[in-house]
Order: C-alpha cells, then sequence, then structure tokens
C-alpha cells in the first residue's frame, strides 16, 4: 500500500472518528451516529482493500450493494441543511459561502476514497 494512501487512510479515520464525536455532541439519535460509523467503516474498507484485495474479496457480490448504501448514506449527509453552518455574526450570504465551501472541500476531499473503493467493489463481483 502506497504511502499516501496510508496517510489517507488515517486522515479519513480521523474525520470518522470526530463526525462521531460531534454527533455524540450534537445529541444526534444513536441509529443515526451508528448508521454513520458503519457507513465510515465501510467506505474506508474499500478504500483500503483495493490494495489488500483480501480484506474485501470475502464479501462476494454483495460488497457492490453494501458500498452503493455506504455512498447512498453518505451523500445524505452531505445534503446538511445550510443553517448548520450558519454564524449569527456573519451575513447570511456569508453563510451561504461558507456552507458551499465546506461541502465542495468534503467533496472533493472524499473522493479519493470513493473512486477506488468502488473499484475495489467492482473487483468483488468478478471473485
Amino acid at each position: 500500500m502506497p504511502i499516501l494512501a496510508i496517510i489517507y487512510a488515517i486522515f479519513i479515520s480521523f474525520v470518522a472518528i470526530a463526525t462521531v464525536y460531534d454527533n455524540f455532541k450534537n445529541r444526534e439519535q444513536f441509529w443515526k451516529i451508528f448508521v454513520t460509523s458503519v457507513s465510515d467503516f465501510v467506505v474506508l474498507a474499500f478504500f483500503v482493500g483495493y490494495w489488500i484485495p483480501d480484506l474485501v474479496r470475502g464479501i462476494g457480490p454483495a460488497a457492490l450493494l453494501l458500498f452503493l448504501l455506504a455512498v447512498g448514506w453518505d451523500l445524505r449527509n452531505f445534503r446538511t441543511h445550510p443553517t448548520d453552518f450558519s454564524d449569527p455574526e456573519y451575513s447570511p450570504e456569508m453563510n451561504e459561502h461558507y456552507y458551499r465551501f465546506v461541502l465542495g472541500l468534503s467533496l472533493i476531499l472524499s473522493f479519493p476514497a470513493y473512486w477506488f473503493g468502488a473499484i475495489a467493489a467492482w473487483r468483488c463481483l468478478s471473485s
């Protein structure tokens, strides 16, 4: 596994832990925290599974479905309402710009996990 992939996997792990912490702090419902945690773990496992195929090969044809469910849940979470990013000290326009920036940065930083994870899930279909 390349060093950049290892660093990225560690980064994804820290983001997942921070997400769980924030969800507990914001008193989200437990089932949402659980599903988000499972989704993060699935995406991370498939990302690593791109370089270590034995990690995900045993899942077989269900791998693609599992990966798509995880990505679907993450996309649902990306649609966080802009008011969650609002700060009363700033204008509504500035808050909207901040929301768009955070959303764009999240999508860009998440793309490698989804790209390599999707390839790993697709490989499971042929095994």
